[in-house]
């Protein structure tokens, strides 16, 4: 057997080193492929679980404004249906000026809206307030809130401005005020603290867990 070589020695053939190099080049094809394909996968899972997220978020976002708008237009009626309440007992009841002042100074902390209670200002300029004491420059006439009331028979809101004493948001909230008569004599008004609509803002979550799921 000597001079004769092993078949496990013998060179590869061309048919076959062309055989595996076919299958090497479909190898790497398939694993390439299969590696693209993965990938695009993945992107569309993520492509559609982002959509969805960014969908989902939207919604509840919207959702969110809207219970908020809710809520707070139903704390703001509330509050003005009170005011008028207060305004409307001071003309059905046709008080003087000594039952008007005691009556006013009733209506103060009965409401964390506006805990300095109702007030009153004539059309004389004469301010009655349960706190309040006016200086000598003090006129009730100039000031936004009076001309606002003294043309509407409901309580409307003024403009908001920042209360420093307080450091909170304030509105004016005023409305015309009649004697028994049914004739004008003045406006009643109080100031309400915006310091609320931020309590019920953040009392509202997106969720009960106060985060996203799919």
């Amino acid at each position: 057997m000597r001079g004769k070589k092993r078949i496990d020695d013998r060179p590869a053939t061309p048919s076959l080193m062309r055989k595996w190099g076919i299958t090497g080049k479909l190898v790497i094809a398939i694993v390439v492929t299969i590696v693209i394909m993965v990938g695009a996968l993945l992107l569309i899972v993520r492509s559609r679980v982002s959509d969805a997220l960014l969908a989902k978020s939207e919604k509840l976002l919207e959702e969110t404004t809207d219970k908020a708008l809710q809520e707070v237009n139903a704390w703001m009626s509330g509050i003005l249906a009170t005011l008028e309440t207060q305004r409307d007992t001071i003309q059905y009841e046709d008080m003087d000026i000594p039952r008007m002042t005691e009556y006013i100074k009733h209506t103060a902390n009965q409401n964390d809206a506006y805990p300095a209670g109702i007030y009153t200002a004539l059309t004389d300029g004469t301010l009655y307030h349960a706190s309040f004491v006016p200086g000598p420059d003090f006129n009730s006439l100039e000031k936004p809130w009076y001309k606002d009331g003294i043309s509407s028979e409901d309580f409307i809101l003024g403009d908001a401005y920042f209360d420093e004493d307080s450091q909170s948001y304030v509105v004016g909230a005023s409305g015309v005020l009649k004697n028994g008569a049914g004739e004008v004599i003045g406006v009643a008004a109080a100031d309400v603290y915006l310091t609320s609509i931020s309590d019920i803002v953040a009392d509202i979550r997106l969720e009960k867990t106060g985060g996203f799921s799919l």
